[in-house]
């Protein structure tokens, strides 16, 4: 597998994360309403671009899925600042970082130049 499918792979991962964390994770009941179903739509939405870009490779596929990843990264922050403790503290943390790194990797994809030498 080359970077940017590797790349891939993770952000897909954790939108299937994201979409399914409403069953597996429920958000801790002090975190804001609507959390859950946020999540949801973010994690599904990735899901589909990223299934879509496998068998089209367009750039704009690929952007879209790394701002929404980027988004949902975004969105625990305030999390890790004002609420949670603990092994969700952890968790957010990580989950951050490997966001970070998906990003990283797919970003050779996201030039002009890159992801015409990719696709």
């Amino acid at each position: 597998m080359r970077r940017v499918e590797i790349g891939v792979v993770v952000l897909a991962v954790l939108g299937l994360a994201d979409a399914l964390s409403f069953w597996l994770f429920p958000a801790p009941p002090e975190a804001p309403p609507g959390t859950d179903a946020v999540g949801l739509v973010l994690g599904a939405l990735t899901v589909v671009l990223l299934a879509v870009w496998w068998a089209r490779r367009t750039r704009g596929l690929l952007i879209g899925a790394v701002v929404l990843r980027a988004l949902s990264a975004l969105l625990a922050v305030p999390a890790l600042i004002f609420g949670v403790e603990g092994a969700l503290w952890v968790t957010l943390a990580v989950l951050i970082v490997i966001t970070v790194i998906g990003i990283v990797l797919v970003a050779p994809a996201m030039s002009g130049r890159a992801s015409r030498a990719v696709a």
